[in-house]
């Protein structure tokens, strides 16, 4: 005796969400009929991320505290990472800003079902501007002879109001009237 045929139609299931049910009808050559169903989750969608709330700028020193999770409520996550210039942070924990520059945090979360999401975002590290030193400042006006020698002196500072003494300046000249610029900086 040999095991009878069974022709099983296809079923294609499209539906997003848990409790998707894909049924079929096994019919044999005589003619006798079961049917068979399994319960499966359907997921499409990426987990979701919540970033931490930063700044667009930060005096070099400053801490920032990175709060920050992903979720997945279909097929929960997998896994689950967070870097801060390359680095790996933790949610919740402080980190002391000491990149000059262009800053960037990283979230990542991939699901069970195999979906991935990914965010950057990107802040300022920069100095403290003091203000200029004699014999330029704010408040005064100076006039210079053509063709003079102008000292130029300004402080930077941490965030903790130390001074900083090797950064390197890149300054340059510009005319302005009645507050508008006139013509290109000189460099």
């Amino acid at each position: 005796i040999s095991a009878p045929a069974c022709t099983i139609n296809s079923v294609t299931l499209t539906a997003e969400g848990a409790g998707q049910v894909a049924s079929t009808i096994c019919t044999d050559a005589a003619g006798n009929c079961a049917t068979a169903s399994l319960t499966v989750q359907i997921d499409k969608t990426a987990p979701a991320l919540n970033m931490p709330s930063l700044a667009s700028s930060y005096t070099l020193g400053n801490s920032a505290l990175l709060t920050f999770d992903a979720t997945d409520t279909l097929s929960q996550l997998a896994s689950f990472s967070a870097t801060l210039n390359g680095n790996p942070v933790s949610s919740g924990s402080t980190v002391t800003l000491n990149q000059l520059g262009a800053n960037t945090f990283t979230l990542t979360a991939t699901d069970f079902a195999g979906n991935t999401a990914t965010r950057t975002q990107q802040f300022t590290v920069t100095y403290a501007f003091g203000g200029f030193l004699p014999p330029l400042t704010a408040s005064s006006q100076p006039v210079f002879h053509l063709g003079s020698v102008i000292p130029v002196k300004f402080e930077l500072f941490d965030a903790n109001g130390a001074t900083i003494s090797t950064a390197v300046a890149h300054l340059s000249l510009q005319k302005f009237y009645e507050d508008e610029p006139l013509g290109s900086p000189v460099e």
